[in-house]
């Protein structure tokens, strides 16, 4: 078993194999409230499972987790603890953080048996948070070296953030694949490579709506070319050729007049 004690966090870490867990669990700081991980390698998997938990007593948390028969691929335990400063707040924080951090990096798979809470209650716990993580982070990387990055991952803002490709499509942009999108009585086909998008003829599009200002122009545009034809009594569009967009968030929005939609839910394969 290895630690190490923070004097700026006020954390103090532990890492053992869990043949030696019994060890770690003589700690007296292990009485008090803590985070930990525990690592192995299921048989079935190809990636090491890790599960993240916190708890107000790691001594009992860790010890009931030593004998559960079901965490028997477990190989590695990490616990991080610090009377002082693991308040409840604290340990959510840290718990979420890890979670996000181990399926960012894509190393390892969680195999927590819920999802981690998120919280952020004031500035203070989330500083305090981010002390400790800042200090553990390099001791957390040499025992489980490829769960974390040595370096705090990059947080773009969200509006920089490219939204998922729907199911199906080759992200590579390296083959076509043929999807479809039912929307509040439209129903439309297109073909997909990448972000690029080809909305397909005969394609029923919802008609109406003047926001946004792009969808209005070029309904009015399509319309006049022919490309767009109303049907029945006008509150649906046919498409009578084929019709590009840059993505395919830009034509699920053009399908659904202006409606907020999600391409990546409402756009399906057909395609097997």
């Amino acid at each position: 078993m290895i630690s190490f004690e923070f004097v700026g966090s006020d954390a103090t870490v532990f890492a053992c194999p869990i043949w030696s867990i019994d060890t770690m669990l003589e700690q007296p700081a292990l009485l008090g409230p803590g985070v930990y991980i525990l690592m192995g390698l299921a048989a079935a998997d190809a990636k090491p499972q890790v599960i993240v938990g916190e708890g107000g007593m790691l001594q009992e948390r860790l010890g009931a987790h030593a004998n559960d028969d079901e965490l028997d691929f477990v190989s590695d335990v990490v616990a991080v603890t610090g009377p002082r400063v693991m308040s409840e707040t604290i340990r959510l924080i840290l718990q979420r953080r890890f979670v996000d951090e181990i399926v960012q990096v894509g190393s390892a798979r969680i195999a927590n048996g819920h999802d981690a809470d998120r919280y952020t209650r004031n500035l203070h716990d989330v500083a305090a948070a981010d002390r400790i993580m800042e200090d553990i982070r390099p001791f957390l990387c040499m025992v489980l070296p490829g769960l974390f990055s040595l370096l705090p991952p990059v947080k773009r803002p969200i509006s920089m953030r490219c939204a998922g490709f729907p199911r199906g499509v080759d992200a590579e942009g390296t083959s076509w694949s043929r999807h479809e999108m039912r929307f509040r009585g439209a129903y439309a086909l297109a073909s997909m490579r990448g972000r690029e998008t080809v909305l397909l003829p005969g394609s029923h599009i919802l008609n109406g709506g003047d926001r946004p200002l792009w969808i209005a122009r070029r309904r009015t545009e399509l319309l006049n070319l022919g490309v767009l034809r109303p049907i029945d009594d006008g509150s649906l569009l046919v498409v009578t050729t084929m019709v590009s967009f840059e993505t395919a968030y830009e034509a699920a929005t053009f399908v659904a007049a202006g409606a907020s939609v999600s391409a990546r839910l409402l756009w399906t394969p057909l395609d097997p």
